[in-house]
């Protein structure tokens, strides 16, 4: 029994922790569109990859090793780009006229690079992970080797 309050207490804690770190990078990538009154659309286009990366990590608890770092990943490539394109238009003049290119960048293709990134940063992490893991898997079974019966 103690151990289920345990791991309940973990659980809930992970979500707290995962929560926390959701609401700051959703404040830091919408801030842009709602300081510059955008379309809805753009607001959830810019939310999509870090909801994207909430939804890998809160689905890969308590999966295998390889899944849940691929997970994290992935999440953090998402998150991490998207909150550095945020803070790029914070801290540069970036109009949103229609002549800036870079309106562009930060509020169309941003999402797709952060999506595309993070995509290509998870698949190597899981094969990095699953070789590790096999190898691992491997090296034990090669001690016994070889077998003078």
């Amino acid at each position: 029994m103690e151990r289920n309050a345990t791991y309940r207490f973990r659980n809930y804690q992970t979500s707290v922790y995962l929560a926390i770190v959701y609401v700051a990078v959703i404040a830091t990538v919408l801030y842009p569109a709602l300081h510059e009154e955008l379309d809805v659309r753009v607001l959830l286009w810019n939310s999509i990859p870090p909801t994207l990366g909430l939804l890998a990590i809160a689905t890969a608890l308590g999966k295998p090793k390889p899944r849940l770092v691929a997970s994290v990943i992935f999440a953090l490539f998402t998150g991490g780009v998207a909150t550095f394109f945020s803070v790029a238009w914070f801290f540069t003049p970036l109009d949103l006229d229609s002549h800036s290119g870079s309106t562009k960048l930060v509020f169309v293709f941003a999402p797709m690079f952060s999506l595309s990134l993070a995509t290509i940063a998870a698949g190597t992490a899981w094969f990095v992970a699953r070789m590790s893991k096999r190898a691992a898997t491997i090296s034990e079974k090669e001690k016994d080797w070889p077998r003078t019966s």
